[in-house]
């Protein structure tokens, strides 16, 4: 990677950094696990072994106040549900 093309990844993930979001992503970990990540990390907040512990994790987050929405998302990184 360039420097000019890593320069421009890293100002595009400061400015998502400063959403006022407070939706929490499901995403796939590899081919074995499920991670949890607040919009505008970049680090996954936790990871999981099957999908459905890391969306009752992710919902638990919402329950405490600590997120807004769950959005959870294929394998390919579709969005499949959203507001679960």
């Amino acid at each position: 990677m360039t420097k000019v093309r890593t320069s421009a990844i890293i100002k595009k993930m400061a400015i998502a950094a400063k959403t006022n979001s407070h939706r929490v992503h499901v995403t796939t970990r590899g081919t074995a696990s499920w991670a949890i990540k607040k919009e505008g990390n970049i680090k996954a907040s936790n990871t999981y072994t099957t999908l459905e512990e890391a969306i009752d994790a992710a919902k638990t987050l919402v329950e405490k106040g600590q997120a807004s929405k769950v959005v959870v998302h294929n394998k390919e990184g579709k969005i499949v549900q959203s507001g679960v």
